[in-house]
């Protein structure tokens, strides 16, 4: 199969490939960091929205949330309000100093290398065997921990 483009960015801009091993929203994420670092997306360039990359990539609008999140919290893009998604003017330290292909041969090495301190030790954690597992999946609320009793005696009470 091959992979699938965009039409309202230019033409190579956000590439996925479904059959590959690395999640979609990694490749979206990728993709869109590339052409921003590389200078495809210029400096206040506007970024399709979510829904528009999801409907034209055929994937979920939280599958391209998710990579547009991630490049908003790394400094990539910034919204305006009723106005879009833009590059942001101000590119991260990271990639003005450091290239692309360093990190990614630094991680197939050593993949907590390429991560800061912080995120070194935050990889380091282990889960607390005396805690259960949960699943951690978008739009799949903790039903487990919703005040169940509560919310029966103030509906109870509301009725009456």
């Amino acid at each position: 199969m091959s992979p699938r483009t965009t039409s309202s960015a230019p033409p190579t801009l956000v590439r996925i490939d479904p059959d590959a091993r690395i999640p979609l929203y990694r490749q979206i994420y990728d993709s869109l960091r590339d052409a921003i670092v590389s200078g495809r997306l210029a400096p206040r360039a506007p970024v399709p929205p979510t829904r528009v990359l999801a409907q034209e990539l055929q994937v979920s609008r939280n599958t391209t949330a998710a990579a547009v999140a991630q490049l908003r919290a790394e400094g990539y893009l910034e919204v305006r309000p009723r106005s879009g998604t833009f590059v942001s003017p101000r590119l991260p330290e990271v990639a003005v100093v450091g290239s692309r292909r360093r990190a990614r041969l630094a991680s197939r090495a050593d993949p907590l290398a390429a991560l800061s301190r912080r995120g070194a030790r935050v990889a380091a954690l282990q889960p607390s065997p005396t805690s259960p597992a949960r699943p951690f999946r978008y739009g799949v609320p903790a039903l487990d921990a919703f005040p169940w009793t509560l919310r029966a005696r103030l509906t109870s009470r509301w009725l009456r």
